[in-house]
């Protein structure tokens, strides 16, 4: 096993809820044609560089901006402790994908996004913290800073319980994904608003993503998205705020045969956020369904914690 440098834990209940989760994304993925002939061993995890002596300032820590030509929409996935913002393939051409295209897919929600291949009730299981209806009066990008002008509709209240915080780290998250987009303002009808939203969300510069952290599960997952597709070796990056900084990184066929297994180590952990990046080498003989998972395991018995699972396509 090889580790490298990427960072905490949380809610057990939702932890079980979540293998549940894991088990029902397999049993549906069984439903088609899956990968066949899997390694006789998880293929370990390979490190990316720079080695695991090298440390990051976590406490602006960011996180790494995916560097996929296929743009993604960032929405809400998981309830209490573990919910948290997740990239989704937007299903924009790699020609459409920008900022304006993809705010649009952001206000469209999760329903729009382009993933013909999951099931319904897989993708019901993301939400967006942004009320429905919202529109994009205008988007500039002017050095670094993305200034994106929302109708109205974007402070409205919600019945989703998610503080304002949420709505606008989806909004900050889906435009810094883009190289030429350090921060983001936020106008309103034209206005530039220093507190948004029903719960005052303050605003008195542009946001980064190192604003949002409080909006992250403890294990967060940028690259690769939410229903992509994968070939070997997937890079698998993000932030992790972990027990002693440490975390398992699993890929499973539809069947749940590990394809790959591994232990990460990110920049800072237990109590600090820290990034981290690793490259995953898997075989599959043919294209199919699977799942990408990163998970904890507790120190006192070895069970699951913090588990977030990723539908994902696998291909050879």
């Amino acid at each position: 096993m090889i580790e490298r440098p990427a960072g905490r834990g949380r809610e057990r209940g939702w932890a079980r809820r979540v293998t549940a989760l894991g088990g029902l994304l397999l049993v549906i993925a069984a439903c088609g044609p899956g990968p066949t002939a899997p390694p006789s061993s998880p293929s370990p995890l390979a490190t990316a560089t720079p080695g695991p002596g090298e440390t990051a300032e976590p406490s602006e820590t960011a996180g790494p901006t995916p560097t996929a030509a296929m743009a993604r929409a960032y929405f809400v996935l998981g309830s209490g402790a573990q919910t948290g913002l997740v990239p989704v393939v937007s299903g924009l051409a790699p020609t459409e994908a920008g900022p304006d295209a993809a705010a649009r897919a952001l206000l469209a929600g999760p329903a729009a996004v382009g993933l013909p291949d999951l099931d319904e009730s897989v993708r019901l299981l993301l939400r967006t913290a942004i009320p429905p209806g919202v529109a994009l009066l205008g988007l500039t990008v002017d050095a670094g800073v993305a200034t994106v002008d929302l109708d109205a509709t974007f402070e409205a209240a919600t019945e989703d319980g998610l503080p304002t915080a949420f709505r606008v780290g989806q909004v900050v998250y889906t435009l810094t994904q883009f190289p030429e987009v350090e921060g983001v303002l936020i106008r309103i009808e034209g206005a530039l608003v220093t507190i948004i939203g029903p719960d005052a969300f303050p605003q008195d510069r542009p946001l980064t993503r190192a604003d949002f952290t409080d909006q992250l599960p403890a294990l967060f997952v940028d690259e690769p998205a939410w229903g992509a597709t994968l070939s070997s070796p997937v890079r698998v990056a993000g932030l992790a705020n972990a027990f002693e900084a440490t975390f398992e990184v699993r890929i499973a066929d539809a069947e749940g045969r590990a394809l790959a297994a591994g232990t990460v180590t990110a920049t800072c952990g237990t109590g600090c956020w820290g990034e981290f990046e690793v490259d995953v080498p898997f075989t599959v003989q043919a294209a199919g369904p699977g799942v990408l998972e990163v998970f904890e395991l507790s120190p006192r018995d070895g069970a699951r914690q913090n588990l977030r699972v990723y539908p994902v396509t696998l291909v050879p």
